[in-house]
């Protein structure tokens, strides 16, 4: 059966990757909570553009390259930290909205 699917361009999720990893660096002292509520901010409205049906793996995709992101910038605070992925995953538990489609095909 045929399905319409939508998805974004590669050329604006990869410019965004790029701006939020750049913001990161920039803001690399901050507090890791505060990093997280504000990376939450940037990907609800993420969230709010493109959770549309049939794109679901690509929000996925899109969460963990933020989910690295976040990681190795907590890592190059310093020469001897050693963050884990547990603490990147329970920041992005606690600050960032739930992965699902706002806007579903109509009935």
């Amino acid at each position: 059966m045929f399905r319409v699917g939508r998805r974004p361009a590669g050329k604006r999720v990869r410019q965004k990757l790029i701006q939020i990893r750049e913001e990161l660096f920039s803001r690399i002292h901050w507090d890791k909570e505060k990093l997280a509520k504000c990376l939450g901010k940037v990907i609800a409205g993420w969230l709010n553009f493109y959770a549309v049906s049939g794109t679901s793996k690509i929000l996925e995709a899109f969460c963990f390259a933020v989910e690295r992101y976040l990681l190795r910038a907590l890592r190059r605070r310093s020469q001897f930290d050693h963050t884990k992925w547990t603490t990147v995953d329970g920041l992005a538990k606690c600050f960032w909205p739930k992965l699902y489609i706002h806007h579903p095909w109509p009935s």
